[in-house]
């Protein structure tokens, strides 16, 4: 099977871009290993997928497998913890699409990554996420990007 190309003249090809960029807002951790949302996000370039400023969320319209990549740099609010960053749909971090980082210090942006593959139902919304696997100290998610487009049922 192909996949199929994304152009801007096919209305058929759904895909979503939310994005944040030069970041200061800390994302308040209150729970050690339980994932947040993360907020400050704004639209990117979207067509069948819908940006949800206020969740900062991208809405999926139609069901089907989705190629998502996400990426980023944060900085913690203090050095030696562990934060683990992805894909939320709904209000759960998805399991398959995370990464764990340590921070040594609190100095030095630290970057992640994740892309997959996702099959995603009509509604679904997804968000960045993040947890603090040490403790409950805060992270700022300086830079980041959440895409999204489907290649298939």
């Amino acid at each position: 099977k192909r996949i199929p190309i994304i152009t801007k003249d096919n209305p058929d090809n759904d895909y979503g871009e939310m994005t944040c960029q030069d970041n200061t807002n800390a994302t308040t951790i209150t729970t050690k290993d339980v994932p947040v949302d993360v907020a400050d996000f704004l639209t990117g370039e979207v067509n069948g997928v819908t940006f949800d400023g206020i969740n900062s969320a991208l809405l999926v319209a139609k069901a089907g497998k989705y190629r998502v990549s996400l990426t980023g740099s944060a900085k913690a609010a203090v050095a030696a913890k562990d934060f683990t960053f992805g894909v939320g749909i709904g209000s759960s971090l998805n399991a398959k699409a995370q990464v764990r980082r340590h921070f040594v210090d609190n100095t030095t942006d630290r970057p992640f990554a994740w892309s997959g593959v996702l099959s995603l139902a009509a509604a679904d919304a997804l968000t960045v996420m993040v947890a603090n696997n040490t403790d409950t100290e805060n992270v700022t998610i300086l830079d980041a990007s959440l895409a999204l487009n489907r290649i298939g049922d």
